[in-house]
């Protein structure tokens, strides 16, 4: 099961752009929800090849969601953290916080990883719906243990990003896969990023079956890594 997450206000990355309230048009992947400013720095053709992929280069501030951690050593705690983590948050943005807040969902759903040391150590699935636009950085406290308040990022920052379609709700079948492209991507273009760390972003109801849009990105560790006009 999969649904949406995330948006703000923006001072953003790397290089202190800001960008005014109401001076933004959200992308049309949006789906006329709340989702999050962030200023989109250059596009990037990962070789000649007219397969090879395209790779956005965004920067994003701070903002506020409500998550769900979940800890396991296998592929399948991603699957696993997808569903339980989403039911948590839907009830906690359908009532279940410290204002009994109805809090109209955004998007999208993202979920970061952060890998365990080795293959059998627990990494961190931590899923997030984003904090709609009239309460970020005020919204209420959840009244569950299962849901706590985020930032993400934690600074501003730049990332890699790759799009594609399909759904997000599979680590081996949809997000390990696209994950490889981008890796590969980026060590083709000599971008320097944070290594064991993963950001992965769906956009659409479940039950949308047409023009879907996922992401996964990396952040960018080095900026000087990146082409002329692209900082």
């Amino acid at each position: 099961m999969k649904a949406i997450a995330l948006a703000t206000l923006l001072v953003v990355a790397a290089s202190a752009v800001v960008v005014q309230a109401g001076s933004w048009t959200p992308p049309a992947f949006c789906n006329n929800l709340n989702c999050p400013k962030f200023v989109k720095r250059c596009d990037i053709k990962a070789g000649n090849s007219s397969l090879a992929p395209t790779i956005e280069i965004r920067s994003y501030p701070p903002q506020q969601w409500a998550s769900c951690l979940k800890r396991g050593p296998s592929a399948t705690t991603y699957d696993s953290a997808i569903d339980e983590c989403f039911h948590h948050l839907f009830n906690y943005i359908s009532g279940s916080n410290a204002g009994s807040q109805k809090i109209p969902m955004s998007a999208p759903v993202g979920t970061s990883i952060v890998a365990g040391a080795g293959p059998n150590c627990d990494s961190n699935i931590t899923v997030s719906f984003y904090m709609d636009w009239a309460i970020q950085g005020k919204a209420p406290l959840p009244t569950s243990s299962n849901v706590f308040l985020s930032t993400w990022p934690a600074a501003p920052s730049t990332w890699a990003v790759l799009s594609f379609g399909g759904w997000d709700s599979s680590w081996s079948l949809e997000v390990q896969p696209n994950l490889q492209v981008l890796a590969a991507a980026v060590t083709d273009l000599n971008i320097s990023v944070v290594k064991g760390m993963e950001w992965v972003a769906g956009y659409d109801s479940p039950f949308q079956f047409f023009d879907r849009h996922n992401e996964v990105a990396f952040q960018v560790s080095d900026l000087s890594t990146l082409p002329a006009g692209c900082v």
